[in-house]
């Protein structure tokens, strides 16, 4: 509500209940509408839902002659916030599970290269004829005896 009788509302049909004496005549957009003996009314509205107002005029007599007559517009917004915010909740969740993949798969190559470049220092270097010498270190085998 805006102050004005403006009303916006996420449902295609509004109920209009109206209060007044028992006995009192109402009519809503100038058609009567049936009053229970408290002098209670209730109607369902259905709304333009091109995004233009729906007018509600209510026109309420009593028994004495006297009236009173006020006017509400009530426009439909269809209620995309909530699946708006589901959707974005969605696409954040994907953007987060994305971005953990792909730290992962860089933290495991990092550490396949590290872990490559470790396994290379414990051996040791290799002599330049890429072969490594034996257990005597003199490079001919056990010593044969000649």
């Amino acid at each position: 509500n805006d102050g004005n009788g403006s009303w916006v509302s996420d449902e295609r049909t509004v109920t209009v209940q109206v209060v007044s004496e028992p006995g009192a005549s109402i009519t809503l957009n100038g058609v009567y509408i049936l009053v229970g003996d408290d002098g209670t009314s209730s109607v369902d509205v259905p709304l333009e839902d091109n995004g233009d107002p729906t007018f509600i005029r209510i026109l309420v007599v009593d028994d004495l002659g006297n009236s009173q007559e006020v006017e509400y517009r009530v426009t439909y917004e269809e209620a995309a916030s909530a699946e708006t915010s589901l959707d974005l909740l969605t696409l954040l969740s994907t953007v987060i599970i994305v971005v953990l993949l792909v730290v992962t798969v860089i933290t495991a190559m990092r550490y396949r290269g590290l872990a490559k470049r470790m396994s290379r220092r414990r051996r040791g270097p290799r002599p330049p004829n890429g072969r490594r010498q034996n257990g005597n270190g003199n490079g001919k085998g056990n010593g044969g005896g000649h």
